[in-house]
């Protein structure tokens, strides 16, 4: 026993593995003897702290550790206070460690790393008694370098390759950086798992330790299943064994934008009907976009295809750490079978992270897929992703304001028509950003998901169509990573156009450098399969210039209409068909009618003049535009021919694909398709500055039409308050007082049919004493035969109007009036010059005095009526 002086005794426990021992420890100079007990004469054991480092238990305070080169050993005191002079007292003597590695890093040779080697022995079996388990290593930490002293969320910061077969597995040298882990003190743990055939996993042991510990040689951590320390004799799942631990310099690397996989499989399972396969792969992640968050995963990279290959291996690909959405967001990797006439078959998918792609030794993965649920599947092959060592070529995404020029066909798409055959066009859907839509004011509506920003024209009878270029910007697809929708229609004659089927894709997923880039067209309401075809990207041309003219401020449109239904003469006689069309504008929550024609009269195919719609006028490029076709009636009860919904910009596009089909949604005979077709001839762009048309307006976006009231005529603004009443085609109310001006072609309704008069008056009248008297419903009493109409009930006042009530009703229109048209221009005491047989000349006062009776006919009255023209006279007879 050494005889130096003793610096400190007392109980401590020592815990090695799962066991605890209570022990007496003594002190003496460098020497650490333990003792069974106080009185013992020989010692249980000693170590030498001479070169040894004195560590706190990172969860217990009563605990600490003795480090040396050659072994750590756990020791816990009964208090904290107790614990804090052990370690005291032991770093008085010690002189730190030394040997095969420095614990503390000569800060002027700058940041380093550690190599290290593990080893595992007597793993436990988890594929059953008698076969072994296939083993690897996860390291993770909790370590948060935002705010050390909380911990994060767990991170795995390491993950080695898979030992098959194997329960002493000898795995691959590794690097730990202590910036990751948090430090040489701060704790991380140490998983072993066994790798299923099915891509699962089963945990074989765990054990938490610090850098410091793991990185002396020799030292050994014991693998322990919590699930499994209550059983009996249990001790542990296996040890691990750290071999050797070498410091090294750390390579200055800038921080990583992009990196270069590669991707090889094995023993891929065989969907076809041939002995081999077409493999390629499919990866989708979300990408990290600022200020916007996205849920759903796109397509960001493809392969090409090997032809008949069940063990590929594919060319490099450099992705991009922000398009992946960071290091360690989960990427997706599908792998199908490449398919020319039919749908491609899906093998197996799997995922992972960039960090796990990087940080594993060829890292493994399982493809797995969940329609196969059969007993006995295990998986559909494996998966290698393996980080090249050369140096990736920085690539930039393409950007948010790029522009292409695009050219899609088509191949072995369904076919639709009676012939064999289809017609096919497409179209494409996304979301704009508002600045596209509403170019002129940044205040415009959002649009809505599913916004069609592109038609093509159709090809006739071609189930292998090639349509001609288009561009396609990024704003107007609402950037390059938003999903945008390519819909493939068969047209027919009717317009009630048949669906095909649809590709959900990207402009990123479309801009993939690929040498053949077909995609999948699906219809789901398909009962057999989904497949309708494949749309084949010929041509994807990126370019950057701006657009040379600004965008139009509006539209100038030609239109016509082919085959409108007969409604005149219950079905036998023709139309007089006119539109108006219903738009929300920008100072508008409902839609208004911003726009009627004139009406063509005895037309089934009627041509109306041009006519202009402004961005402000229907609230944007890409709100929704409704127009009614009507049958004009003389009753002012028009019938309504059908109607349709588009956008100013599908209106615009009208040199591909320029017919609507007119619906009625109130017919629903069989057989009923549409009620005629609408047709756009041309569509001119026009700026701020360009003259409108001569018959048309130029209403302020506020002053459009008004909105529709309850129990009001289709078409017609509201009455109002002392005006005359509603006008024939829903214009504007006339001014207080006065007759409407004369009509201008397109505006007022033409004059009235032989034998009508126009809608009754209701106010606005001059005052009493001044020209005639007010008449009931706008007409002048019915005459008897060569006579005044027979007298009132009640005698007038003088001076006075007889009570408009008293006065007899109007006559049947067209029997002695004079015929019925438009109103003549203004007199100056507010009522129109007389003509021959028409209205007499104003009286001088008023009606004569109370009493007289009415004086005599002057000249100019209209001569007597032929008997019968009038309607009987009234029952009571005029006092």
């Amino acid at each position: 026993m050494s005889t130096e002086q003793v610096i400190l005794e007392g109980r401590l426990q020592k815990k090695s593995g799962l066991k605890t021992d209570d022990r007496y420890f003594i002190l003496r100079g460098t020497q650490l003897f333990y003792y069974n007990k106080k009185s013992d004469a020989t010692h249980k054991g000693c170590a030498d702290v001479s070169f040894v480092d004195v560590t706190l238990h990172s969860s217990d305070p009563k605990g600490f550790y003795l480090i040396s080169p050659s072994k750590t050993m756990s020791l816990f005191a009964h208090s904290s206070s107790e614990r804090d002079k052990w370690v005291n007292a032991i770093k008085s003597v010690s002189k730190g460690t030394s040997g095969a590695v420095a614990i503390n890093a000569n800060l002027s040779k700058g940041p380093v790393v550690y190599v290290i080697k593990c080893n595992g022995r007597s793993l436990d079996r988890k594929d059953g008694p008698f076969a072994k388990s296939d083993p690897y290593l996860v390291i993770s930490s909790t370590f948060n370098p935002y705010n050390p002293t909380v911990p994060g969320p767990k991170k795995v910061i390491y993950k080695s390759e898979v030992i098959e077969q194997n329960l002493n597995p000898s795995w691959q040298s590794y690097e730990l950086d202590p910036v990751l882990i948090g430090g040489l003190d701060a704790p991380f743990l140490v998983e072993c798992f066994d790798l299923d055939n099915d891509g699962s996993s089963d945990f074989i042991g765990s054990f938490t330790a610090t850098l410091r510990q793991f990185i002396v040689p020799e030292s050994s951590f014991p693998f322990v299943n919590s699930a499994k320390v209550s059983r009996m004799f249990y001790k542990n799942s296996g040890t691990l064994v750290v071999s050797s631990a070498q410091e090294v310099q750390k390579k200055q690397t800038q921080p990583t934008r992009s990196m270069t996989l590669l991707f090889k499989a094995t023993d891929l399972e065989r969907v076809d009907l041939v002995l081999a396969s077409s493999p390629f792969l499919v990866i989708k992640a979300t990408p990290r976009i600022p200020f916007v968050t996205t849920a759903a995963q796109i397509v960001v990279y493809k392969t090409e295809s090997v032809s008949k290959d069940m063990n590929p291996s594919w060319k490099p690909i450099v992705v991009d750490v922000d398009t992946c959405g960071g290091l360690d967001a989960t990427i997706t990797v599908d792998c199908y079978s490449k398919e020319s006439a039919r749908k491609d078959n899906f093998i197996g998918s799997c995922q992972f992270t960039l960090n796990q792609a990087i940080n594993t030794n060829n890292a493994q993965f399982f493809l797995i897929n969940p329609a196969k649920n059969r007993i006995g599947y295990r998986n559909s092959g494996t998966l290698w992703v393996t980080p090249s060592n050369q140096q990736p070529t920085i690539i930039d995404p393409p950007s948010s304001v790029s522009s292409y020029t695009v050219q899609l066909s088509a191949t072995h798409l369904d076919r639709k028509d009676i012939s064999g055959s289809s017609d096919p066009y497409f179209v494409v859907r996304g979301t704009p950003v508002p600045t596209t839509s509403h170019p002129y004011n940044p205040n415009g509506r959002p649009c809505p998901p599913k916004t069609l920003i592109y038609k093509s024209e159709f090809i006739p009878k071609n189930l292998n169509p090639n349509w001609k270029e288009f561009e396609l910007s990024a704003p107007l697809c609402g950037g390059i990573y938003r999903p945008i929708y390519i819909e493939v229609y068969d047209h027919d004659h009717n317009e009630i156009n048949d669906f095909i089927g649809v590709v959900e894709t990207s402009l990123l997923e479309l801009s993939l450098p690929l040498s053949v880039h077909e995609l999948d067209i699906k219809n789901e309401h398909k009962t057999l399969t989904s497949f309708a075809g494949k749309l084949v990207v010929n041509k994807m041309t990126l370019t950057y210039n701006p657009p040379a003219t600004p965008p139009p401020f509006g539209y100038t449109f030609k239109c016509k209409a082919q085959e409108i239904e007969r409604l005149d003469m219950m079905g036998l006689g023709k139309s007089d068909p006119f539109f108006t069309i219903k738009a929300t504008g920008y100072t508008s929550a409902t839609p208004l009618v911003v726009y009627k024609s004139e009406q063509i009269p005895s037309s089934r195919n009627p041509a109306w003049r041009e006519f202009r719609l402004d961005l402000d006028r229907v609230g944007g490029l890409d709100a929704e535009i409704i127009v009614e076709v009507w049958d004009f009636d003389n009753n002012l009860k028009h019938d309504e021919v059908g109607s349709f919904k588009t956008t100013l910009r599908e209106m615009s596009l009208c040199k591909n694909y320029n017919k609507f089909a007119i619906v009625n949604a109130k017919k629903t005979r069989p057989g009923y398709r549409n009620s005629g077709l609408f047709e756009i001839i041309s569509a001119t762009p026009a700026s701020q500055s360009d003259p409108y048309p001569a018959h048309q307006p130029n209403i302020p976006p506020q002053q459009a039409y008004p909105q529709q009231q309850p129990g009001q005529q289709q078409g017609y603004p509201p009455q109002q308050q002392g005006q005359y009443p509603p006008q024939q085609q829903g214009y504007p109310p006339q001014q207080q007082g006065q007759y409407p001006p004369p009509q201008q072609s397109g505006q007022y309704p033409p004059p009235q049919q032989s034998g009508q008069y126009p809608p009754p008056q209701q106010q606005g009248y001059p005052p009493a004493g001044q020209g005639y008297p007010p008449q009931q419903q706008g007409y002048p009493p019915p005459q008897q035969q060569g006579s005044y109409p027979p007298p009132q009930q009640q005698q007038q006042q003088p001076g006075k109007y007889p009570p408009t009530s008293q006065q007899p009703a109007p006559s049947v229109a067209g029997q002695g009036y004079p015929p019925a048209g438009a109103y003549p221009p203004p007199s100056q005491s507010g009522y129109p010059p007389q003509q021959q047989g028409q209205y007499p000349p104003p009286q001088q006062q008023g009606y004569p005095p109370a009493g007289q009776g009415y004086p005599p006919q002057q000249q100019g009255y209209p001569p007597p009526q032929q008997q019968g023209s009038y309607p009987p006279p009234q029952q009571q007879q005029q006092q």
